[in-house]
């Protein structure tokens, strides 16, 4: 008797022993069903794709604005594009002339892009093919190509230059302009950037600075013009031997914080060999009113332009043997006079969202035909130096988004 009772009770608990695990293998598939169930809803409760391979589900990438800045066939051109996936949008002006064309587009995986332009009543007017690709040394999206009529005649290039644009929403840059042209004696032909959108005293000082030294630039060259500096100069003469200053610009960075232009002056005296072309800067603090200094980014004391100079000094010379391999177009000479830790060496500098943004104009670090280099200084070679509360302080901790 006592052993049916043990037999009895042993298959009652072999039952009981494959119920529980009956049960919590019921359990666990639950839990994991439910686990993989949140794991494929965002915030709003709606269901995403569980894989990415999935063509349907994969999840949107936000729309990107963009402005850029350059020249269609020798004639300057803005141009506002939203960049959508692979579809793109927007329109684009000649400053200072009323109207505007429509764009519509797309960008392949190659990053080559075809823009369609339309006129104010719909009808095709030109179309642009081009590169989307980040300029040399110099963190900008440029779109360089050919723009021609839709049937493929009056081909001419183009080329355009993003203008960082983040001042907020309805706040924007417009293109103020000078030029004259005394027939004989001087053409000048100058823009600037002006804020608009915004009422903030931070901006109107901007623009205030911006119109003041503009002001200055010109009339001291027109101050200039008025004292003769050879007998051939003093000679009238026809439009093609005048004097000539132009000043164009590009907007590095524009945030609530900091505004950084670089300013491109070409000035030709008549009877040269050649213009002349120089970089100038405005970095502009919107929080303190007023220009930065290079030093005012850095710690007192700091080895902040040894780490510049050392940086640029080595990237050159990559540039220079990655230009021509047989023959260089800067020399070891060169680059350590003109990109040395000396403060005259590093006047053109512009805050970008990637580092610091160095210039060197002609006759600087090479000959005049070697022309102009550009080197961006990233933010993990001068981070230890910054200022802790200084200007650049979020740029520079990468905390800035």
């Amino acid at each position: 008797m006592n052993m049916i009772n043990n037999i009895r009770l042993k298959n009652l608990t072999t039952f009981l022993v494959c119920a529980l695990l009956i049960l919590c293998s019921a359990g666990c598939a639950r839990k994991s069903a439910q686990q993989e169930t949140a794991q494929q809803t965002n915030g709003n409760g709606s269901a995403q794709a569980s894989s990415s391979n999935d063509p349907f589900n994969k999840p949107a990438t936000p729309s990107e604005n963009f402005f850029f800045r350059g020249e269609v066939g020798g004639h300057k051109v803005e141009m506002k594009l939203t960049r959508d996936g692979q579809n793109l949008s927007g329109s684009y002006s000649y400053p200072n002339q009323p109207g505007s064309l429509a764009l519509k587009g797309t960008i392949d995986d190659q990053q080559n892009l075809t823009l369609q332009e339309f006129d104010p009543q719909g009808t095709q007017t030109g179309i642009f093919k081009a590169k989307w690709k980040e300029a040399d040394a110099d963190p900008s999206i440029e779109l360089e190509g050919k723009w021609s009529k839709p049937n493929g005649r009056n081909e001419t290039n183009f080329d355009l230059m993003d203008q960082h644009l983040e001042l907020g929403q309805g706040v924007g840059i417009v293109t103020k302009r000078m030029q004259e042209n005394k027939k004989g004696k001087y053409k000048l032909d100058v823009e600037y950037p002006q804020v608009e959108g915004s009422t903030d005293e931070r901006f109107q000082r901007f623009n205030r600075e911006i119109v003041k030294r503009i002001t200055k630039e010109v009339g001291d060259w027109k101050a200039g013009e008025n004292e003769p500096s050879s007998e051939e100069n003093n000679q009238p003469g026809d439009e093609n031997s005048a004097d000539e200053l132009s000043i164009d610009y590009n907007i590095k960075l524009a945030t609530p914080d900091i505004i950084s232009v670089a300013y491109s002056t070409y000035s030709y005296e008549n009877g040269a060999a050649h213009g002349m072309s120089s970089t100038e800067v405005i970095n502009y603090d919107l929080k303190a009113g007023r220009v930065l200094e290079l030093a005012d980014l850095f710690q007192p004391g700091s080895n902040f332009l040894e780490r510049i100079a050392g940086f640029c000094i080595k990237d050159l010379k990559r540039q220079s043997k990655q230009s021509d391999p047989n023959d260089p177009p800067l020399t070891d000479e060169g680059i350590a006079g003109g990109a040395g830790a000396e403060t005259d060496n590093y006047q053109a500098w512009n805050v970008m969202r990637k580092g610091i943004l160095v210039t060197f104009d002609p006759y600087q670090v090479g000959s005049y035909a070697a022309g102009r280099w550009h080197v961006t200084v990233p933010y993990s070679v001068i981070r230890e130096t910054v200022k802790q509360d200084g200007p650049i302080a979020q740029l520079a901790s990468g905390s800035d988004r």
